[in-house]
C-alpha cells in the first residue's frame, strides 16, 4: 500500500533502521536479508532525498532529518499498537460501540424491548440503530447493518445465521367477543372473520400451510402490514386473529383480548440472527450475539410464565 508515493511497508524498515543504526541488525529484527534491507534503505533515501544514515568512523549515525523522523515514527507505531489492543479487547461496561440492527416489529416487540433494558444495565453506552427489515441480501453485502433478526427461510445463504428463538401461533379475540367461549372450535375458526398479517408474502405462506393441512380457507376481512396491529384491531370486533404467542402475551396486559389455543395445526415461527461473515471474529459482535441469545433465553422463561397466566 502506498501513501503519496511511499510504500507504507517501508515504514517498518525505516523505524528499525533508525533505531538500530545497523543494516545487519535491522535485517535480523524485521526478518529481511542484508541485501533486501539495503534495498529498503536505498528506496527510503530516494523518497526522502536524504541519506538518513551516514557512516562516521566505525559507526552509522542519523542525519538531522532522520532525527526528526524518529519521534514521529514512534508515535505512529504507538497509535497502531493502541488500535490493535482495542481491536483485541471489548469491555461492554465502557464501550461506546453502536450496532445497526434490521428487524421486523414482531422481533422488536418481543425481544429487543428486553434487549434494550439489558443493555442499559450491562452496557449503558452501547447504542442501537434499529431499522425495518427489507432487502436482506443487499443490506448484508453493502455492509449497511451489523445484524438482522429474521424468520428462518428468508436469510441469505452466503452469511452466518443462528436460531435465536421459536414461537407458536395462538388465536386471539376481543375479550367481549361472545361468539367464542374459552375455546374456539375447528369450524368456528373457519366461520369467523379474520385479521391477517401480510408482508413479503407471509400471509400466502401461512394460508398455503393451512390449506395443505386442512383443505380449508380462512375468511380474511382485514389485512395489516405489521404484526403489532393484529391484537389492536381485534378490540371492539367479533373477529379472530392467528398471532404469535409471545406477541399475544405481550399485549394481553394492555389490551382487552383473550388468548385461545388454536384448534388446528399452525406453522411455527423460527427467528434467527444473521451477520456478515466479515464480522465473524469481531469481539464486539461476538458479545452482541451472545447477549441476544441470553436475552432470548430470559424471554423464553417470561413467555412460558405468561402463557400459563393468560391462557383461557
Amino acid at each position: 500500500m502506498e501513501f503519496k508515493g511511499l510504500d507504507l511497508n517501508l515504514l517498518i524498515a525505516l523505524k528499525a533502521l533508525l533505531e538500530e543504526k545497523n543494516i545487519t541488525r535491522t535485517g535480523e529484527r524485521i526478518h529481511l536479508s542484508q541485501p533486501a534491507t539495503s534495498g529498503a534503505l536505498a528506496k527510503l533515501r530516494s523518497y526522502f532525498s536524504d541519506e538518513l544514515l551516514v557512516r562516521i568512523g566505525h559507526k552509522m549515525v542519523l542525519t538531522p532529518l532522520a532525527e526528526q523522523l524518529l519521534p514521529s515514527l514512534e508515535g505512529i507505531f504507538s497509535q497502531l499498537e493502541g488500535m490493535a489492543r482495542k481491536a483485541a479487547e471489548f469491555v461492554p461496561a465502557t464501550s461506546k460501540r453502536r450496532f445497526t440492527l434490521m428487524l421486523d416489529d414482531y422481533a422488536m416487540t418481543v425481544l429487543v424491548t428486553e434487549m434494550v433494558k439489558h443493555l442499559q444495565r450491562v452496557a449503558p453506552l452501547v447504542g442501537l440503530d434499529l431499522r425495518p427489515l427489507s432487502n436482506v441480501a443487499t443490506a448484508l453485502e453493502q455492509g449497511n447493518v451489523d445484524f438482522l433478526i429474521l424468520p428462518e427461510g428468508v436469510q441469505s445463504p452466503a452469511h452466518p445465521w443462528e436460531e435465536v428463538f421459536t414461537d407458536e401461533h395462538v388465536c386471539a379475540v376481543w375479550s367481549e367477543n361472545r361468539k367464542v367461549g374459552k375455546t374456539v372450535s375447528f369450524d368456528q375458526y373457519f366461520d369467523m372473520s379474520h385479521i391477517s398479517f401480510s408482508s413479503g408474502g407471509a400471509a400466502a405462506v401461512f394460508d398455503d400451510f393451512i390449506l395443505a393441512e386442512t383443505g380449508r380457507v380462512r375468511q380474511i376481512e382485514v389485512v395489516v402490514p405489521h404484526f403489532n396491529f393484529l391484537a389492536q384491531l381485534l378490540v371492539g370486533t367479533d373477529r379472530i386473529a392467528s398471532i404469535p404467542r409471545r406477541l399475544a402475551n405481550y399485549y394481553a396486559p394492555f389490551l382487552p383480548i383473550r388468548i385461545l389455543d388454536a384448534p388446528l395445526k399452525l406453522p411455527r415461527l423460527v427467528q434467527g440472527l444473521q451477520w456478515h461473515k466479515s464480522r465473524e471474529t469481531d469481539l464486539a459482535c461476538r458479545w452482541f450475539r451472545q447477549t441476544i441469545q441470553e436475552v432470548a433465553v430470559a424471554t423464553n422463561s417470561l413467555n412460558s410464565a405468561a402463557a400459563v397466566g393468560k391462557r383461557v
